[in-house]
């Protein structure tokens, strides 16, 4: 089955001297088959501080779903072996929220991501992101068909 990230991969590149790493970072994707859905991760933590830029990059060949022929369509199929970047800050003024621009199989839409502060310096994140807003069709193989919304769920230090 072809896959998604997507969001993942939505998780920020934040002011360098805030959050440095991406600690954990899971995805998740229903279809239209009751009980049977899927999910991935990012394989290794990832360095947000990337020197002076506020960036985060993740490479498809970085996430897995422990299924190699759908990770290589998930890579080629939904990312086309692009990578999913992430270009924004974290604004905690009235609530955290990391915002800007998330790329993703070449789309790029602004976002808006709830952050929750647990500790001095470590925060979650869970989003949804929309498969049809970033042009993405839904993977479908033998009658089974991915939803349209993916889950992302993420811990940053």
């Amino acid at each position: 089955m072809k896959f998604i990230l997507v969001t993942l991969l939505a998780v920020s590149s934040i002011q360098a001297s805030q959050l440095r790493q991406v600690i954990d970072l899971n995805f998740s994707v229903k279809t239209n088959m009751a009980g049977f859905s899927f999910v991935g991760k990012l394989s290794e933590k990832k360095s947000i501080d990337q020197g002076n830029t506020k960036k985060l990059q993740i490479n498809p060949q970085d996430l897995t779903t422990e299924m190699s022929l759908r990770d290589e369509h998930m890579r080629e199929q939904i990312f086309k072996n692009k990578p999913i970047i992430f270009e924004g800050k974290k604004d905690c003024t009235q609530k955290c929220i990391l915002k800007g621009k998330l790329t993703i199989s070449q789309t790029t839409k602004e976002v808006e991501i709830p952050l929750t502060q647990e500790g001095d310096d470590l925060f979650k994140l869970t989003h949804t992101i929309s498969l049809n807003a970033f042009g993405i069709t839904k993977p479908e193989f033998m009658g089974v068909k991915v939803k349209d919304n993916v889950k992302v769920t993420a811990t940053l230090k």
